[in-house]
């Protein structure tokens, strides 16, 4: 089933448990609303599964995280540092990335 027929009848179930005087029928449209609620998250999910290098990317990531993790005891959303230092810590680790970079031109343009 895609995710527009769900929300379709999810948004159908919604309109009949406000205008349903029935106690029985409110509270099964309630678990169908929230039965559907789920599925259209689960497609949703489904649907934005990284493939290619964007899930070589989205593994580094969650390798980084959890190296991150390990060090430092909390993931960065729960890190309370202020906004300034979060972007030197961005600024820096910019820095480090041009050294990289320029590293990595030097060596290319050894072997050539």
């Amino acid at each position: 089933m895609k995710t527009e027929t769900i929300r379709s009848v999810f948004e159908n179930a919604l309109k009949n448990e406000r205008h349903d005087k029935n106690s029985e029928t409110r509270f099964w449209c309630g678990q169908f609303k929230l039965l559907a609620k789920l599925a259209i998250e689960q497609l949703e999910q489904q649907d934005t599964v990284a493939t290619g290098i964007e899930a070589q990317v989205c593994e580094d990531i969650a390798k980084r995280q959890q190296l991150g993790l390990a060090k430092y005891g909390m993931s960065v959303a729960d890190n309370p540092a202020i906004f300034s230092a979060w972007l030197q810590h961005a600024y820096e680790e910019c820095l480090d990335q041009a050294v990289y970079l320029k590293k990595a031109i030097e060596l290319h343009d050894q072997a050539l």
